[in-house]
């Protein structure tokens, strides 16, 4: 029988070369304005999701990072007419990783703005995310994309009532199973509720 490559696996256990193909893949696929279109999604929302998804991979050659650069601009150029929390708390969270503390300030003033209230709880909304996320699990996901997106900024003193009020809202609404009806919102909120308890570590006594 021939031999096969033995597979390479990350930290996490994942099989890098599949990884680094996914990666190549949407590279391609990249438009000459800078922007991922899809089919089936808004352009914007699918720029910013592809640019967070470049920008938390924590080794960039320079060819990933002239295309995560062109994904940004064109979001830059897009950011007056974005309405959408979704877009905005992937955007904020790309500039972040990629060190734009500027432009992730004005986004965060932005999604300040777009926050909605009921009694107790606050959360941020979109009418779709891109894994098809609707209603009740849209807001699930973006709100902690949001707080997460505050809470990489290291200002959690001035959102303190954004993050515990969103944070209210993530923990109402967990599903009868004790997560958040899909495996994409559960992992973003899981991701969320880790950066908030390495908030409150390292917060100076």
């Amino acid at each position: 029988m021939p031999k096969t490559k033995k597979a390479e696996f990350d930290k996490n256990g994942f099989d890098e070369k599949v990884i680094e193909n996914a990666q190549n893949w949407h590279l391609k696929q990249q438009q000459a304005d800078g922007s991922w279109k899809t089919g089936y999604v808004d352009t914007d929302s699918s720029t910013a999701y592809v640019a967070r998804s470049l920008a938390l991979k924590s080794e960039k050659d320079e060819e990933t990072k002239k295309h995560l650069v062109a994904g940004l601009e064109f979001l830059k150029k897009r950011l007056p007419e974005i309405k959408d929390a979704y877009i905005l708390a992937n955007f904020a969270l790309a500039s972040i990783a990629t060190g734009d503390l500027e432009m992730s300030k004005i986004i965060a003033e932005k999604l300040n703005s777009l926050l909605q209230s009921d009694k107790e709880t606050l959360f941020w909304t979109t009418a779709n995310t891109p894994f098809h996320g609707w209603g009740t699990t849209a807001k699930i996901e973006t709100t902690a994309l949001v707080i997460q997106a505050f809470l990489r900024l290291n200002e959690a003193e001035k959102f303190e009532t954004h993050l515990s009020r969103g944070l209210a809202f993530l923990l109402d609404n967990k599903d009868k199973y004790g997560v958040w009806f899909s495996t994409q919102t559960t992992v973003n909120v899981l991701d969320g509720l880790i950066l908030l308890q390495k908030s409150i570590k390292n917060k100076p006594q």
